[in-house]
């Protein structure tokens, strides 16, 4: 989904709001950022991404980097990380599945 597609489907929602929202759902910002005390922030993303390669390693490298260069583009230190899978069960099998969570751990540690 381009970046237009998700202004046109989260345009007009009246999202809560706080002061401590530093970076919200209307900035179209690949992350969130909230305001914890006058000077540390939480900033939290969550990607989604299709495989863009056959070898499961690899894909969980490049979805974990993706993630990370969202938490350092917007200035922070990656501390945490979440893995999301949505494979069909009898199409990904348990050796691809950790082969991919392999790559990803691989990649964090980096």
């Amino acid at each position: 989904m381009g970046p237009e597609v998700l202004a046109s489907l989260i345009g007009g929602i009246d999202f809560p709001a706080s002061e401590k929202v530093v970076v919200g759902a209307s900035t179209g910002d690949d992350a969130g950022v909230y305001l914890l005390d006058g000077e540390l922030a939480l900033i939290q993303t969550v990607d989604f991404i299709s495989p863009v390669t056959d070898d499961p390693y690899l894909f969980g490298q490049i979805a974990a980097a993706n993630s990370i260069s969202d938490v350092y583009a917007m200035g922070g230190k990656p501390i945490t990380a979440m893995n999301l899978f949505a494979f069909p069960a009898c199409e990904l099998g348990g050796e691809r599945a950790k082969a991919i969570l392999e790559g990803a751990a691989d990649k964090i540690r980096e």
